[in-house]
């Protein structure tokens, strides 16, 4: 036991007398130098700090590195979440062992088996919390370091398939640890039954809900954006048509060479509009003969106002509310409709009643409105667009029934 905390104590001071290094290796390759330098890099390379990337360049641990970043909050563009297949696997395969062992009355190694449980499940938990703290460090950092509004696109498309894939994670350490706490119970192993529980089970509920709130802020997020990348869509092809067709900003034509049958005798009454922007002497002179007749302007006189007596003002910290957009709005009418309403309610024909609903896609409503709703609870009803003797596998739905709570 001394000699393993000689070589912690060895290791953490060798980090400490070389921290300027690991800062560097953070951030970027270290590359071999005087021989102060590579003497302490060996140093480090020696404890596996740092690795050998190529010759003369060492990189920082991965594991160091994640560690780092963990404390700093600081994370790069496309950080995968950590995945927890491995520790379930393995807390299934240490629980079986211990069970064996109790129900056959072996008690060898017991201590150890439990010890090594307890490591696994407090394992998961740090996971889960790291993956919680990545998430909210990107939701409010908009996605991470990206360079275009393309890239965080796609970025957020990446961390849709990360929550998806760690809210199914979540059900199985759910399940898993759901069973070791009632066999445990049965068994009488209550100490593996208190940690598991406190740990872990606990909190399951807890950690779901706040992984299914970041799938709902990237789900908003990658609405707006479909939405956005509609507009500039449609402003791109008005910008086409005016490119294509020169005479929708007006044409020049010289009186000298154009035909005879331009120019109509008939007088066209006209607005004279002036752009103050480009006015010559003609416009310049229009402009200074309307300022004349222009009545003086008012100009008030400051009353002086008694200073107001003094006086204790309990301030309101009530946050404003949050302003929702028009698609949120409609959910949240439709919500409220549902709860004091038994019947079933189409999402095409709700849209209709708004006219905010006019610019929405019938397929982009359906799709947002589908994935909120069934995250409220409400039980959807698709509505097919074939006849039933017509279906198959890939379904295709031209609406969906919202069925009230009463």
């Amino acid at each position: 036991m001394r000699e393993s905390s000689d070589q912690i104590a060895k290791l953490l001071r060798a980090l400490s007398q070389n921290d300027d290094l690991i800062s560097e290796a953070f951030d970027a390759s270290v590359e071999l130098g005087d021989r102060s330098r590579n003497g302490r890099i060996d140093t480090l390379s020696n404890l596996k700090a740092l690795k050998p990337q190529d010759e003369g360049v060492y990189r920082l641990n991965p594991r160091l590195r994640d560690f780092i970043a963990d404390y700093l909050v600081s994370y790069r563009a496309y950080q995968t979440l950590t995945r927890l297949t491995g520790g379930i696997r393995q807390a299934r395969s240490v629980w079986r062992e211990i069970r064996v062992r109790h129900e056959n009355g072996d008690a060898s190694d017991r201590e150890s088996l439990i010890a090594q449980l307890v490591d696994t499940v407090i394992d998961i938990s740090y996971s889960i919390e790291r993956n919680l703290s990545l998430l909210h460090a990107l939701i409010s950092t908009q996605y991470g370091d990206v360079s275009n509004f393309q890239a965080k696109l796609r970025q957020n498309k990446f961390y849709v398939n990360e929550v998806s894939e760690s809210l199914n994670e979540m059900e199985q350490v759910s399940s898993l640890f759901g069973e070791i706490d009632s066999q445990a119970l049965n068994i009488g192993m209550l100490d593996v039954r208190s940690i598991v529980r406190k740990r872990l089970t606990s909190r399951i509920l807890t950690w779901t809900l706040q992984i299914k709130d970041v799938q709902t802020a990237i789900n908003r997020s990658l609405f707006r954006a479909r939405m956005q990348s509609e507009r500039v869509r449609k402003l791109g092809r008005v910008a086409h048509y005016l490119r294509q067709n020169k005479t929708a900003s007006g044409f020049e034509v010289s009186s000298d060479v154009a035909p005879p049958d331009i120019f109509v005798a008939e007088p066209i009454p006209l607005v004279h509009n002036l752009d103050v922007r480009t006015c010559g002497d003609r416009d310049r002179a229009a402009l200074m003969d309307a300022l004349r007749r222009l009545p003086p302007r008012a100009v008030p006189i400051p009353v002086q106002e008694p200073e107001p007596a003094l006086g204790i003002i309990d301030e309101d910290d009530t946050a404003p509310p949050d302003f929702l957009e028009p698609h949120d709005a409609m959910l949240g009418n439709l919500i409220a409709a549902l709860h004091q309403s038994s019947q079933s309610i189409s999402l095409r024909d709700w849209k209709e009643r708004y006219a905010d609903g006019l610019d929405l896609w019938d397929e982009d409503w359906l799709l947002y409105a589908s994935i909120q709703l069934e995250s409220e609870g409400v039980h959807l009803t698709f509505v097919n667009a074939l006849p039933a003797d017509h279906l198959y596998a890939n379904q295709v739905s031209i609406d969906i029934l919202a069925h009230g709570f009463l």
